[in-house]
């Protein structure tokens, strides 16, 4: 993560639970954790993007259970994902353009029908 960025999250998420949280699961993390983690994070969401090339609705049982894998890999490996947290992360991935873009990178639109999938999933 680069410096800019990581002053960033501190300067917005310093105060809240999640980020004190994630700062005691990472410390002990090395770089290839770090970049294993990453690219788990990747293959999540290039599942949801392959559910989009296929047409499937967000609120099927099979994208849904991609929410939940989401939703669990952020508690493992960063922070405790509530239902609340996991609905502002997928505002985040929509609304900031470098999350939008890093997702959208397998299918055009993929940020998008997370966020949607996510959304069914909270509000069910």
């Amino acid at each position: 993560m680069s410096k800019e960025y990581t002053n960033e999250v501190k300067q917005k998420w310093v105060n809240t639970v999640e980020y004190n949280e994630y700062l005691e699961k990472s410390k002990s993390y090395s770089k290839e954790t770090f970049e294993n983690i990453t690219l788990k994070m990747e293959d999540i969401f290039f599942k949801f993007s392959k559910k989009l090339e296929l047409n499937i609705n967000c609120s099927s049982e099979e994208t849904q259970v991609l929410v939940t894998e989401l939703k669990d890999f952020i508690t493992k490996n960063f922070y405790t994902c509530t239902n609340d947290v996991l609905f502002g992360l997928g505002k985040m991935y929509i609304n900031d353009e470098r999350f939008k873009i890093n997702i959208d990178k397998h299918c055009l639109g993929t940020a998008e029908y997370v966020n949607s999938a996510i959304e069914y999933y909270c509000l069910k």
